[in-house]
């Protein structure tokens, strides 16, 4: 199976979070999707703010994987949610130390 990853902001208003992982995963259809690698599941993410978000974008580069980084205009070019491209097999663990998103803003 193969999967994408969202990764929002947590630091974001929660309608924020909502729009800007939309956005991230419309930039990634756009820009690493194709017809060969339909993705099965997506699952979001979530960090505490911008920083680790921009080290997310750079430890999967580092790693070979994929992403696109959303940065939002209306913001100041704020980097607000990310989504990889498609990920199978043991870079799955890239992952594993993030927490799964949840409602709400972080406080």
């Amino acid at each position: 199976m193969r999967y994408n990853y969202l990764v929002i902001r947590k630091d974001l208003p929660v309608e924020v979070q909502v729009v800007q992982g939309a956005h991230a995963a419309l930039e990634s259809g756009l820009h690493l999707g194709d017809d060969k690698t339909r993705v099965n599941h997506l699952v979001a993410l979530q960090v505490k703010n911008e920083e680790q978000l921009r080290n997310v974008h750079e430890r999967l580069r580092m790693c070979g994987v994929e992403s696109v980084l959303f940065e939002e205009p209306d913001r100041g070019n704020e980097a607000t949610a990310l989504c990889s491209g498609p990920v199978e097999g043991d870079a799955r663990k890239l992952f594993s130390r993030y927490n799964l998103w949840q409602e709400g803003a972080a406080k």
